[in-house]
């Protein structure tokens, strides 16, 4: 039994808690930072691709959730209500056109999926040298893989992305009595730049 699994267990209440929960609370837990989840089925495209593209950019940390209802490995290879890590999203030329690709892993290190630009696909087989050097493409079975932006659309329901410490850093905690189900939640916007290493909030509820 790990250390922080223990830890986990003493915030959530009971082991039995630690067996699954949403990426977002994970990212609060183990980064310190605040998690905001995109939906695939609530916001716009564009809006979506321009979140992933730039996360990747400033090194935020983005987990996508595969949106089956059951846990199991479909045709397509993707685990159903499973977590993958979104390392990357890429906009390259192939063929003459513009292709958004997305670079995911599942954490297991193996079960990757098995369509259009996965591992062994037609799509890598008539790729130049020069995208696969670009995009740092390897046929391993290590859990990682890559797939069209539309494809990724409909096999994953949604995304946690951290946000980074800015200046109006909008943050959250949840406390309380977890064993009777109590949750107390509240937020706060810090309006300067601060130390967060360094400076101590004093939060009273009336």
């Amino acid at each position: 039994m790990t250390l922080l699994e223990k830890a986990m267990a003493k915030i959530q209440g009971t082991f039995f808690r630690n067996e699954g929960d949403t990426p977002r609370v994970g990212l609060n837990h183990l980064c310190g930072v605040y998690a905001k989840t995109h939906h695939h089925d609530r916001e716009k495209v564009e809006d979506l691709w321009k979140v992933y593209f730039e996360g990747e950019r400033r090194n935020a940390v983005m987990v996508a959730t595969s949106n089956t209802t059951k846990s199991f490995i479909g045709d397509t290879g993707i685990v159903g209500m499973h977590a993958y890590s979104l390392l990357s999203a890429h906009e390259v030329t192939h063929k003459g056109s513009s292709l958004k690709l997305m670079k995911l892993r599942n954490p297991w290190g193996r079960q990757e999926w098995n369509g259009a630009w996965s591992d062994k696909s037609q799509e890598w087989k008539d790729a130049t040298d020069d995208l696969k050097k670009e995009l740092n493409f390897r046929d391993a079975d290590d859990g990682i893989f890559f797939m069209t932006f539309e494809d990724f659309l409909i096999h994953f329901m949604c995304v946690c992305v951290s946000v980074g410490y800015e200046d109006r850093y909008i943050h959250n905690r949840a406390f309380g009595d977890f064993n009777k189900e109590a949750y107390q939640f509240f937020s706060f916007v810090v309006e300067r730049t601060i130390d967060l290493n360094e400076e101590t909030f004093i939060i009273q509820c009336a």
